[in-house]
């Protein structure tokens, strides 16, 4: 009788240590990344991921520029602040992991010199706060480690599907705007 009851608090035992690893190994649902490739071009971007199942997840990115950007030399346009919705299907059989492709939304705002013909050169008296809402597609692959860091690179583009700006109140969506995109993100999955 002794040794009956020793073996079923062993097994329970055994169960019970193994419900408690079992807890303790929640899946991961969110991954959050910082542009590393944006950095140059004096943008920061931010991303973040909820992991929908293990082929989806739905992200936002937020980009801000603090600078002003050049053209030829010359000031062209002042801190710019964007907004993106995405979709990542993920084509590998491993967890949210390898090749993806993603479309996304972006909106956009800036403030913009307008170009002043005469003088052939941008106004910086004259301003324009442009608002532009771009469609487009990535493809990427994402590499996570055993420590859940990864590393995500894609590239895609984006057209602007509308826009207006300040000077004149006018929606100049009509001008097609096609905007590569490219990027090469460090990152940490929760």
């Amino acid at each position: 009788m002794k040794t009956i009851t020793l073996f079923i608090t062993l097994c329970l035992f055994s169960i019970s240590i193994q419900a408690q690893k079992e807890n303790l190994e929640k899946p991961k649902k969110f991954d959050i990344s910082f542009d590393l490739a944006k950095i140059k071009l004096d943008r920061y971007e931010l991303s973040f991921d909820y992991l929908l199942n293990k082929k989806s997840s739905l992200g936002t990115t937020i980009s801000y520029s603090p600078k002003n950007k050049y053209f030829f030399g010359e000031l062209s346009s002042k801190k710019r602040f964007a907004f993106s919705l995405n979709y990542k299907y993920y084509l590998s059989n491993k967890v949210n992991e390898g090749f993806y492709i993603s479309p996304l939304i972006t909106y956009a705002t800036k403030t913009q010199f307008r170009y002043d013909y005469i003088t052939r050169g941008y106004s910086e008296t004259v301003t324009i706060d442009a608002q532009d809402v771009y469609l487009g597609i990535n493809i990427g692959y994402k590499y996570v480690t055993k420590k859940d860091f990864f590393f995500d690179s894609s590239i895609g583009y984006r057209q602007r599907i509308y826009g207006n700006n300040s000077l004149n109140h006018t929606n100049y969506s009509n001008i097609s705007k096609y905007t590569p995109q490219f990027s090469f993100s460090i990152g940490k999955r929760f």
